[in-house]
């Protein structure tokens, strides 16, 4: 896949990983840490680079810390002006590259987008206005992913396998993607 100019991949991976009993970014997945598996295929799908939100060195933290997901995506927005944003959970591994993809070409064409299976992952359009709305949003303590779609009136587009949208939040979901993995699903 080619590279889309301007669009970056974003990591959600500050999460507690509280019902996962250990940090979930860190959880190895086809022999390496599973941050970096979906690192590279944002990358193979056509995102000109990756940030990773989280509170580590070489991160960017959020600015509201403690409001989820939806404060994640904000400090990356905040911080690294771009044209579009494809937004992925760490939690997802079965998500294969082509779904990225065909993310980022319903964004470049639409604007804001996600799956009808769930709000992750999602492309955000990086126009003027979208940091300050998330800020509004986060700043009344709405956390809600959901929620802000709707307020950009996001479109949700079918596609892809319901095995691929897996969050594997829970050791039992972890063990159930794996067996998927194993099974070539």
């Amino acid at each position: 896949m080619h590279e889309h100019s301007g669009v970056i991949g974003v990591v959600l991976a500050g999460g507690g990983s509280r019902r996962m009993g250990r940090d979930k970014a860190l959880l190895e997945w086809q022999g390496r840490p599973i941050i970096a598996s979906i690192r590279d295929r944002l990358l193979a799908a056509g995102c000109a680079t990756v940030v990773i939100s989280r509170d580590a060195p070489g991160c960017v933290a959020d600015h509201f810390p403690g409001l989820g997901p939806l404060a994640g995506i904000h400090a990356v927005v905040r911080r690294c002006p771009a044209r579009g944003y494809l937004v992925a959970p760490v939690d997802m591994p079965l998500m294969p590259p082509a779904l990225f993809a065909g993310l980022i070409t319903a964004g470049l064409e639409h604007g804001y987008c996600y799956y009808r299976r769930s709000f992750l992952p999602c492309y955000l359009h990086g126009e003027a206005g979208l940091e300050a709305l998330l800020a509004l949003r986060l700043s009344r303590g709405e956390r809600s992913l959901a929620g802000a779609l709707r307020a950009l009136a996001a479109r949700a587009l079918d596609g892809g396998d319901e095995r691929l949208f897996l969050n594997a939040n829970t050791p039992d979901n972890w063990r159930m993607a794996n067996a998927f993995k194993e099974a070539g699903s």
